[in-house]
């Protein structure tokens, strides 16, 4: 048996992020979606977004529509978030169903968010402004 304190999984995505799911965000505003945003988002979907601004300031994440697969512990599909550059930073939350998520701010100036999609049920997705303040 496996125990495990403090364990920091790593993301596994397909190779090479097929259908340009991998975004590198340097504009200080604009709006993200979900693939296929407003249908449904494909099975099996793993996308990353990479935020980063200047020294000094923070990146936020409001979203405006959001719609995942539900489940209690968001296993299935869903979203997280994490406050730095890669998805070993702190999660700053994980997300799924059909509430909206607070907004999200990181402490820095980079976010990493991360959309999975499993090979069952599919939803919406999500729309998302992002931002940076001081």
């Amino acid at each position: 048996m496996t125990v495990c304190f403090m364990c920091r999984y790593q993301h596994v995505f397909s190779a090479p992020f097929a259908g340009g799911c991998q975004h590198e965000i340097t504009s200080p505003e604009g709006e993200i979606s979900s693939p296929n945003w407003p249908d449904f988002y494909p099975s099996r979907k793993d996308c990353v977004w990479h935020f980063s601004t200047v020294n000094g300031h923070r990146v936020k994440i409001l979203f405006q529509k959001f719609e995942l697969e539900q489940h209690q512990e968001c296993t299935y599909d869903h979203i997280e978030i994490f406050d730095g550059k890669d998805n070993f930073a702190q999660s700053l939350g994980r997300f799924c169903g059909a509430k909206i998520p607070h907004q999200v701010i990181s402490t820095g100036n980079e976010m990493y968010m991360v959309f999975y999609s499993d090979a069952s049920v599919q939803r919406k997705g999500f729309k998302a402004a992002h931002s940076t303040s001081k």
